[in-house]
C-alpha cells in the first residue's frame, strides 16, 4: 500500500522534474552517470586518421573494381578465343546487364571498401595458436 506521503513526495518530485531547464536536467544526468559521459567512445584526435583511411579504402576499392574490369576484359572479349572454356566460364560466373561490359558504381565501390575493411579486420588463427602455446610453456 502507498501511503497519501509518499503520494505527494512523488508528486512534488514529478514537479520539480518538470520546472528544471534542459541544462539542468543533463547536468543532474551526467552527475548520476559519471564513468558513461567519461568513457571517451570517440577519439577526436584520430578522427583524421579515420577519414585518411575511409578515403584510402575508397580509392583501393575502386581502382581493384577497375583492375578486375579490365581482367574481365580481357578474358571474356579479347582472349576469348585463346582461352576457349574459361572464358565462358568466367562470363557465366560473372553475368552483366549488357554483354561483355563491366559495369560498377558508387554503391559497388562502398561495398567491396566495406568488405576489405571487414577482411582486414579478422585476426589469423596463427597468432591465436603462437599465444596458446606461450601460455603452455
Amino acid at each position: 500500500q502507498v501511503g497519501p506521503v509518499a503520494i505527494l513526495a512523488q508528486v512534488e518530485a514529478a514537479r520539480q522534474l518538470r520546472s528544471r531547464t534542459a541544462a539542468q536536467h543533463w547536468a543532474s544526468l551526467s552527475a548520476a552517470m559519471p564513468v558513461v559521459m567519461n568513457m571517451g567512445v570517440v577519439k577526436y584526435a584520430r578522427l583524421a586518421e579515420g577519414l585518411l583511411l575511409s578515403l584510402f579504402l575508397l580509392v583501393l576499392s575502386g581502382v581493384a573494381l577497375f583492375a578486375f574490369g579490365n581482367f574481365y576484359y580481357m578474358i571474356v572479349v579479347t582472349n576469348a578465343s585463346k582461352l576457349g572454356f574459361f572464358s565462358i566460364l568466367v562470363d557465366r560466373a560473372f553475368p552483366m546487364k549488357s554483354r561483355h561490359k563491366w559495369e560498377y558504381d558508387l554503391q559497388h565501390v562502398v561495398m567491396f571498401a566495406i568488405l576489405i575493411a571487414l577482411l582486414s579486420m579478422v585476426q589469423p588463427p596463427v597468432e591465436d595458436e603462437n599465444k596458446k602455446k606461450k601460455k603452455r610453456r
